[in-house]
């Protein structure tokens, strides 16, 4: 198992541009797909329930983390 692994290891530095190499590199991207509204309530709700970085995350941090987790732009929430 190991020298099976250590020779597909090689493969993958051998070519780092492959469209495998990328993926894994990037992690699949998670899109939100329902109402914007609902977004924001989910963000209000942490904010209020206090379980982001220990109750001091800010509304504006919260949504700024959904929206770069989630590509999408919720404007003036």
């Amino acid at each position: 198992m190991q020298e099976f692994v250590g020779r597909r290891l090689k493969l993958l530095y051998r070519n780092p541009d492959s469209e495998y190499v990328q993926h894994l590199i990037k992690g699949s991207k998670r899109k939100w797909t329902g109402d914007k509204i609902e977004l924001i309530e989910i963000a209000y709700g942490i904010y209020y329930t206090r379980r982001m970085n220990s109750g001091k995350a800010e509304v504006k941090d919260i949504v700024e983390w959904l929206e770069d987790t989630l590509q999408i732009d919720l404007g003036d929430a």
